[in-house]
């Protein structure tokens, strides 16, 4: 019986010191970014561009290889891999474009036509589809859909 209470005493002792230990790194790593979560946004960016700065300089200047450079900085690998990458291939190391608009495949005289179409005779957006996909204009059922939609179109049967 002493000796399971030792063992037990033993492991919880060892949970604590761990838990400790993994509190203080975590404190260190608060500790280097609390600076830039301080002063806002801007600041915070600003520190995102540094830490790109330093990690690109450590890897091209320095002469760390990528995965050392991810170990000194707290990064992933891949993210030094390809912030390497965008800096040999541009030059630079900002982020690149995120997002953006995608513009609307029925347009112009795809968007005439349908429009045409729609007004002269009775419709299903699943026959729609295939009508724009035998003149050449491959798109899908929610293509179709929004596009009826927005130019407050119905196809339902009237009687």
């Amino acid at each position: 019986m002493i000796g399971k209470s030792v063992t037990l005493s033993l492991m919880l002792l060892t949970l604590a010191c761990a838990r400790t230990a993994l509190a203080g790194a975590l404190d260190d790593a608060a500790e280097r970014y609390r600076p830039y979560a301080i002063e806002g946004i801007g600041s915070a960016l600003s520190g995102a561009r540094d830490l790109r700065e330093r990690v690109v300089k450590a890897v091209a200047q320095d002469g760390l290889s990528r995965r050392q450079a991810a170990e000194r900085f707290g990064v992933g690998a891949s993210t030094v891999i390809r912030w390497m990458q965008r800096w040999r291939d541009t030059g630079d190391i900002e982020p690149g474009q995120m997002g953006g608009h995608r513009p609307k495949k029925i347009a112009g005289g795809w968007r005439t036509w349908l429009l045409e179409r729609c007004h002269d005779r009775a419709f299903t957006l699943r026959g729609l589809v295939s009508e724009l996909a035998e003149r050449g204009l491959k798109v899908d059922y929610r293509v179709v859909w929004a596009f009826v939609h927005a130019e407050k179109l119905t196809h339902k049967k009237r009687p």
